[in-house]
């Protein structure tokens, strides 16, 4: 799989989606491709992010399900699968960056990130939409 198929890695055009930058391929489970964009989706009212992710959702799978069928069963693996990213990325930050040194804004978004984990909150509830 891609393995890091956010709004960065991709561009639509007139001629379809292209995908680029695979330094994170890897060997995966093909849901999990579908889940990285939700997990970076961007969004401006924060009371919308599990419309917005559930819609989102809904358009990544038809897209997917225009090309391979995607098996019912790894419906009921999204949310570990976003509960992964979440780790992955909050794992990243923490071993790259110097928290304390971070402006005042990112750091906040930082420990909120941790909070929300430790607290066992997603980032979206999507559970087995589609």
């Amino acid at each position: 799989i891609h393995g890091d198929l956010n709004h960065a890695n991709f561009l639509l055009t007139p001629d379809g989606l292209k995908v680029f930058d695979f330094d994170d391929s890897c060997y995966c489970w093909f849901a999990y491709d579908l889940i990285v964009p939700i997990f970076h989706f961007p969004v401006a009212d924060p009371a919308l992010v599990n419309v917005n992710a559930q819609q989102a959702f809904r358009h990544l799978l038809r897209g997917y399900e225009s090309v391979r069928r995607f098996n019912p069963i790894w419906r009921k693996w999204i949310p570990a699968l976003l509960k992964w990213r979440d780790l992955q990325i909050y794992g990243f930050f923490y071993e790259q960056l110097e928290i304390s040194a971070l402006p005042e804004n990112l750091r906040q978004k930082f420990l909120g990130m941790r909070a929300r984990i430790e607290a066992g909150r997603p980032i979206a509830e999507i559970g087995g939409a589609g």
